[in-house]
Order: structure tokens, then sequence, then C-alpha cells
């Protein structure tokens, strides 16, 4: 089976609590505070199916894979990269393969995501690498603007240093 070239990101536009609470350290924490369960989710497109990821639970959750799976992609000497999701919403494994300036992901998605046939049987992506990391930085911006507006910085959490060196590499 060829491999599906069709991958994008719809950040959307999600509201946010106007909220900031002393007692969160971390990025997780924060996404946790500032979004509420009913606002937009960000789209996922892979190939011809859309994935729904809230930003108050799988990328509150997934954020610190996603980091590290950007500094990963970025790195010139990496070949490889795999990673279990932790978000049970978007269960999935991802195995990475560099090939050339492009990669080759093959996504095993388990069952409590309710994959449906269309991602089982379309599971493998190819991607130009620059295009992959465009895309995931749409999140990014989302990530640092609502932080910022509910009044999170660098002094109040521990990595939102790690999300700004996130957002240079992406721009």
């Amino acid at each position: 089976m060829e491999p599906i070239v069709n991958f994008k990101i719809n950040a959307c536009n999600p509201k946010n609590t106007a909220t900031f609470d002393n007692e969160d350290t971390k990025i997780s924490e924060a996404i946790y505070t500032i979004f509420p369960m009913d606002t937009e989710d960000a789209i996922l497109s892979w190939g011809d199916e859309n994935i729904s990821l809230s930003y108050r639970y799988d990328i509150g959750t997934i954020i610190d894979e996603v980091i590290d799976m950007i500094f990963t992609v970025q790195n010139k000497n990496a070949e490889r990269w795999e990673n279990v999701w932790s978000s049970n919403t978007f269960a999935g494994e991802w195995h990475f393969n560099w090939i050339g300036d492009s990669l080759e992901i093959e996504a095993h998605w388990r069952d409590e995501f309710g994959a449906s046939d269309y991602l089982k049987c379309h599971n493998v992506l190819r991607i130009e690498k620059d295009r992959f990391l465009i895309e995931w930085g749409k999140i990014i911006k989302i990530l640092i603007v609502n932080l910022r507006e509910c009044g999170y910085d660098l002094d109040n959490l521990s990595d939102m240093s790690l999300l700004i060196e996130v957002d240079k590499i992406l721009n």
C-alpha cells in the first residue's frame, strides 16, 4: 500500500478560561487549567480522516511528547523516533523513520481510541519534515498565546522555556 501524504492540523480557535492557578508548575497542568471542556478542538487530518484533539485533555496530556517529537524531528542526526501516545482518546503508537528530508510515520491505533477502518488500513504517512513541523507549530503558537493571556510565563512554569524554544525552532 502506498503511504498517504495528506497531513494537516487545524489548530482552530479555542477559548480559554482566563484563569491562572498558582499551583500549576508545568505546562500540562496549566493547559488543563486554561482550557474548558467545551472549547474548540484541534483537528488532525491523517489522509482522509479527521481526528479531534481536545486542548484540555489530549494536548494537555501529550504536550511533553509533542515537544520531544519536535526536538527529535528537527535534529539533523536523528534517524528514528517512537512514541506510545499517553492520551487514551488519542491512543496510538507512532514509529518514525527518516527518508532524506521526509518522514515516514507508521501509526498503530490502540483499541480504546476506536480507530476507523480507514485509519487501520491507511496507517503509513509520508511527509516532508518541515511541513510536519509547521503543522505542529500551529498548536504550539495557540498554547503560548493562551498561556500568556492567562498569566503564565517563564517565572511560573518550569517547562515554559521548552515551549518557547520549540516555537523558535519552528519559525
